[in-house]
């Protein structure tokens, strides 16, 4: 398990690269959910939205080898 990433001369903390992917996965599953109107269903969205976003780090985070 590597400690950083070597990418283009710059040292990343894989932390980093998890939690950037884990966002844009998050706006595309939260953007589908509004779009079919499922906020309707959940009481607390911003909570919602934040469960969401660690669920699809730590999987991502689980998921990858380099982490």
């Amino acid at each position: 398990m590597p400690h950083e990433l070597f990418i283009g001369g710059i040292y990343i903390p894989p932390l980093l690269l998890v939690l950037a992917m884990s966002y844009v996965v998050t706006q595309v599953v939260l953007s589908i959910v509004d779009r079919i109107d499922g906020y309707r269903f959940i009481a607390m969205p911003a909570l919602t939205d934040l469960a969401v976003f660690i669920l699809i780090s730590l999987s991502i985070g689980r998921f990858i080898l380099f982490v």
